[in-house]
């Protein structure tokens, strides 16, 4: 059953690739920066458990997806912004993510 349910995942991932949507996955931490950018904090603050390195439980994606949008703003509005990955050759070869970076 569990071969069934992967593979109805996979044909609906591929059909809205196919339309133009991006996936994204998205570890559950992220930076103080990014909490504060997104209007979570300074709210509940005190609420939220934070690592050692200044990183937070999100316990959602939307921290970080809108961080994400944040850049795409920025870069449509002539404001340059970078992105940084950590590539660790499991899935691919570490130089091959140029490739799929504009």
């Amino acid at each position: 059953m569990i071969f069934l349910e992967r593979a109805i995942q996979q044909l609906a991932m591929d059909k809205i690739v196919s339309k133009g949507f991006e996936l994204y996955s998205f570890p559950s931490t992220a930076k103080e920066f990014a909490l504060y950018g997104t209007g979570h904090f300074p709210a509940c603050k005190e609420d939220v458990y934070k690592f050692e390195d200044d990183e937070y439980l999100t316990g959602t994606a939307e921290v970080q997806l809108n961080s994400i949008n944040a850049g795409k703003i920025l870069n449509e509005n002539g404001i340059k912004t970078w992105v940084h990955a950590f590539l660790d050759g499991r899935d691919t070869p570490p130089s091959s993510a140029i490739n799929y970076l504009s």
